[in-house]
């Protein structure tokens, strides 16, 4: 319940409305922790006396060009612990999983408002790609990718699946 509480978190930070989310936790368990098979996500936590102050959620993607990556969907750090190194300790903790997992790059957005995160990961190292490859990021979901997945979309630009 803790994780989806974070979450939660998560999503009123990044200005979301709380019906946004609509994963359960037992979804997240079953996901994360699979009786069989490989979990869905992996997440690092960071704790101070037994607390969650911090989260790097990720998990694994595949570019042709460059194999396997890992994508972050979350690094959050609770406010009263932001600018003490509880994010470049995720951060860290995020790339050194990704090469022990053989992976080439770690992929990850940031909200354009966010300038502090934009700084924070220009510091560390990161290339904003929307300025360098001009890459803008879409997302598909609830009605559009319903119809979407109900068929003759796919095609109808005369190809074939």
């Amino acid at each position: 319940m803790r994780r989806y509480r974070r979450r939660r978190a998560v999503a009123e930070f990044e200005s979301q409305p709380s019906g946004h989310v609509t994963n359960t936790v037992s979804h997240l368990e079953a996901e994360g922790f699979p009786s069989s098979g490989s979990p869905a996500f992996t997440c690092h936590l960071a704790t101070h006396g037994g607390t969650v102050i911090g989260m790097a959620f990720h998990f694994f993607t595949y570019v042709p060009a460059d194999g396997r990556t890992v994508y972050l969907e979350d690094l959050f750090v609770e406010s009263s612990w932001r600018s003490r190194g509880v994010g470049k300790r995720l951060f860290a903790a995020v790339a050194e999983w990704a090469i022990k997992a053989g992976c080439s790059e770690v992929n990850f957005t940031a909200f354009g408002w966010n300038e502090k995160a934009k700084r924070f990961y220009a510091r560390e190292g990161a290339v904003n790609r929307s300025d360098e490859e001009q890459v803008e990021v879409y997302r598909l979901s609830g009605p559009a990718l319903r119809q979407m997945a109900s068929g003759g979309q796919a095609v109808a630009n005369g190809g074939h699946v």
